[in-house]
């Protein structure tokens, strides 16, 4: 009789059951629609002007037709060989930062390629980088390097918490924007990155920037903890001005590193407190076991006090905007599958950097440990402190249901920026079409059931299997949404859903839309040649100078050689009388002395 059972046919409601719960296992977050591509760049983006040049590529200004976003386009030129190090450095590079989704990491739009180049699409950065603004101060106040440590450890706090070390951290990796405020800072260079399982020490590459290495680095047997000593080392440099561990040379430098033995010295620590220096000192202990991890370092009372004034300061100055913004993240819907695909392709693809500022502050305000998501219960103390509500955990469990589409338990930072976006922002007449129209794959008005499995099957997760897009599913979702039972979606069927599904409400007014920055003006004059820097050996995966997509121009690079390249940091007033730099090696940080001359040649096949 068991046999007979176990044998017997399912029912269709069986099956059909099954293939709901596929259909539910199947999630979208920002980060699927961050793609690579063969050609398309020209179909999408409209490119202008050179921004700079470097010694592996050449930025320019992209618009993207669709949205009009202002985008850097950054063109690296392929090696010959398919297989070669370098090639695979750029992709592996470009697959580690489309899966990371935090404020503090630059946004990365997509990766095209043709047979000669790689095209790498950004935000831009015009402020540059934090060695060019230690080179401007000649060392920062403590509040400034308080802030900028609390975001860049929060960062690396999200960084180790998804698996990677980043190896490279240093002044050069940290973009500003043009405010030089301490409030927005980017990490960029994940060219060294590495996969790692938490309390591991099982890397063995000496691989990174020598002043900012960790001694274990250099024995070659070290974990996560070395990007603690990297963040120490640069908290050290914006309090001083000068790195803690100096020399003439890699070799010098190395062995002052391997003593471990630096000092608070002269007349500029006078003004530095106690807690400050307890701080570095703490991220600089020799020893990696009595060193706290980044988690760890975001409780010490000197970021944790910096934390608090940011937080009061605030409150204070919670306007009518970050009220509408919690509103609006409490009023979000979102059940329609199709509807969450659209907004993380909306959150991907088509959201203006300058749209999404004033949340990011909002964003990192309830993100009160730093890990680059919202739990519940941060969301629930949030709304307490910035919008006086009291939540249920009904309504909190309601909320995360409609908003972490990805089923993650958490709150991303890209769901974060849909959900509390404006509806006349998200939902704007030219962000649905151009969301409709990838939807559209054949361009004939409707959206299949062909056309959505076309799109998802394009954009498919690794997590997702093939099983999870069959028809049946697909059928559904399709259902949901058309009204007269043809199997196919419309644009006003598709327009409809959006605006049924998201109750969110417009901005104040005294809230006034963003404005798109104008391209760059070209300077008249060509930036001066920089001094070259010692040279650092690097593994034989980043044959390519930098090996970075984000820093593959070399600043201060003698020559093209297998090896790791670096500024001079000793003595960093050096550099005060010297002149501009030279154009940055960073992506899409375009500042004033890194532009090009109007005379720079343009790749004839980015233009159309």
């Amino acid at each position: 009789m068991l046999a007979r059972v176990m044998n017997r046919p399912r029912q269709p409601e069986e099956v059909g059951n099954e293939q709901i719960k596929k259909g539910n296992s199947i999630k979208f977050n920002a980060q699927r629609f961050v793609t690579k591509q063969m050609g398309k760049l020209l179909s999408e983006y409209a490119i202008g002007d050179m921004l700079g040049s470097g010694g592996f590529g050449e930025v320019y200004l992209g618009k993207h037709k669709k949205s009009g976003a202002e985008r850097a386009v950054k063109v690296i030129t392929k090696l010959p060989r398919k297989d070669d190090p370098g090639n695979l450095a750029v992709l592996h590079e470009f697959d580690v930062v489309r899966k990371l989704d935090h404020p503090n990491i630059l946004k990365m739009y997509n990766l095209y390629q043709d047979e000669a180049y790689f095209y790498i699409v950004t935000d831009i950065y015009k402020g540059g980088d934090l060695f060019d603004e230690i080179i401007k101060r000649t060392k920062f106040t403590e509040k400034d390097a308080a802030e900028l440590i609390n975001q860049l450890l929060g960062c690396v706090n999200y960084i180790h918490k998804q698996g990677l070390v980043h190896r490279d951290l240093k002044p050069e990796n940290i973009l500003l924007e043009e405010n030089m405020e301490m409030d927005d800072m980017k990490v960029i260079d994940f060219g060294l990155s590495a996969a790692w399982n938490e309390g591991d020490n099982n890397l063995r590459d000496s691989v990174g920037t020598v002043y900012y290495m960790a001694p274990e680095v250099l024995r070659q047997r070290y974990g996560a903890k070395c990007d603690v000593w990297s963040c120490g080392v640069i908290a050290f440099v914006l309090l001083s001005g000068t790195p803690p561990f100096d020399g003439a040379t890699d070799e010098d430098i190395e062995r002052a590193i391997m003593k471990g033995d630096f000092k608070f010295k002269g007349r500029v620590w006078d003004a530095v407190s106690d807690d400050a220096m307890d701080f570095v000192d703490l991220l600089l202990a020799y020893d990696p076991q009595e060193r706290p991890t980044a988690e760890e370092a975001l409780q010490h009372p000197w970021l944790r006090n910096t934390r608090e004034s940011v937080a009061s300061s605030f409150k204070k100055r919670a306007s009518d905007t970050t009220r509408a913004y919690l509103n609006n993240l409490k009023n979000f819907n979102s059940t329609s599958k199709l509807k969450q695909a659209t907004c993380a392709f909306i959150a991907s693809q088509l959201l203006l950097k300058q749209e999404k500022e004033a949340i990011d502050d909002v964003f990192r305000a309830l993100d009160t440990n730093c890990d680059g998501k919202l739990t519940k219960e941060e969301v629930i103390t949030g709304y307490f402190d910035y919008y006086g509500l009291m939540l249920t955990d009904e309504e909190v469990d309601q909320m995360f249901q409609q908003i972490n589409y990805a089923g993650t338990g958490a709150i991303s930072y890209s769901e974060f920026v849909v959900a509390a976006m404006f509806e006349k922002n998200l939902l704007d007449n030219s962000k649905l079409q151009a969301a409709f129209a990838m939807f559209d794959s054949d361009g004939d008005g409707v959206i299949s059931l062909d056309n959505f499995k076309s799109v998802l099957s394009f954009f498919r997760d690794e997590a997702d299997g093939d099983d999870n897009m069959d028809d049946y599913i697909l059928k559904k979702v399709i259902q949901e949404v058309d009204t007269d039972g043809d199997d196919k979606i419309c644009y006003e069927d598709f327009q409809e859903m959006m605006f049924k599904t998201v109750a969110v409400a417009n901005p104040p007014a005294t809230v006034s839309d963003p404005v798109i920055a104008s391209p760059p003006t070209t300077p008249t004059t060509t930036p001066k040649k920089p001094k070259k820097g010692h040279v650092r050996q690097k593994s034989v995966v980043d044959v390519r100078g930098s090996g970075s997509i984000m820093a593959i121009f070399a600043d201060a690079v003698a020559h093209v050689t297998p090896k790791r390249h670096r500024r001079n940091h000793s003595h960093l007033s050096h550099f005060m009388s010297g002149g501009p730099l030279d154009f940055d090696a960073t992506l899409g940080v375009i500042g004033p002395s890194h532009k090009k001359s109007a005379t720079m040649t343009v790749l004839p096949n980015l233009k159309e």
